[in-house]
């Protein structure tokens, strides 16, 4: 039976903390296991000797295992590695300015030897990249996304706003152009402009205030100066329906 995302989220907080008491207890022993023989690339060593790296990665290898070792990989425990390994890369700096990337080059050989010691094959490695991003997302403010290549919407929303906006646009503009063209032949109905203004409100509808984060600030004034226009306009409309109605 796979465990719950609670039990195996407390499991792991659990095994972190043994973890952490016994590294302020005594000098982790970080290299202990599968790559003691290898060559060690000298940046991982001498970040190693840092008792805060040191600790750090100490329990990225209880996480790690951990993480490989659930069933099915599940999602909490490839988001606990995550946070784990964004903490690692706060403990150094790249070009002057926190390693959020992770582009120096002591925490790449730092994770090339965690991937090594936990056993994690490639495709592991990719699983949970888009993890790390989520949680770079987390912990950077929106004001520094750019300066860290950090995307406004996680994997999942991109995917979802493309294939939202692009149906949209497309049913939209399908749609005006055969009321158009009805509307010139005099043959417009009042159920085809309900049809449109029904279209119109399901593109409107795919801007969330998610989505609105992919855009520059120009772009959001631009934005902003249309949906005021749209306002307006449908202000207009609503007074003229209630005129007939009077």
């Amino acid at each position: 039976m796979k465990n719950s995302a609670e039990e195996l989220a407390a499991r792991i907080d659990a095994k972190a903390a043994k973890s952490t008491e016994v590294a302020t207890q005594a000098p982790p022993q970080v290299l202990a296991g599968r790559v003691v023989t290898e060559h060690v690339d000298p940046n991982a060593l001498r970040a190693l000797k840092r008792e805060d790296v040191a600790t750090a990665y100490a329990e990225a290898k209880v996480l790690g295992r951990e993480w490989l070792e659930t069933e099915g990989r599940a999602t909490e425990a490839r988001k606990v590695m995550a946070a784990k390994l964004v903490q690692l890369r706060e403990l150094f700096t790249y070009k002057g300015e926190v390693d959020y990337g992770g582009q120096s080059s002591e925490y790449q050989a730092l994770a090339k030897l965690l991937y090594q010691d936990i056993g994690a094959d490639a495709s592991a490695q990719r699983a949970i990249l888009h993890h790390v991003e989520d949680r770079k997302r987390a912990v950077i403010p929106p004001a520094q996304w750019a300066r860290y290549g950090v995307e406004p919407l996680t994997r999942g929303e991109r995917a979802g706003l493309e294939k939202r906006a692009a149906a949209a646009l497309t049913t939209v503009a399908e749609t005006a152009k055969a009321t158009a063209g009805q509307a010139r032949k005099g043959k417009a109905t009042g159920h085809q402009l309900v049809t449109l203004m029904t279209r119109i409100d399901a593109g409107m509808a795919v801007f969330s205030t998610a989505s609105l984060r992919v855009m520059s600030k120009a772009e959001r004034r631009k934005f902003a100066e249309q949906a005021r226009e749209a306002r307006d306009r449908a202000d207009a409309l609503l007074r003229e329906l209630g005129d007939l109605e009077d």
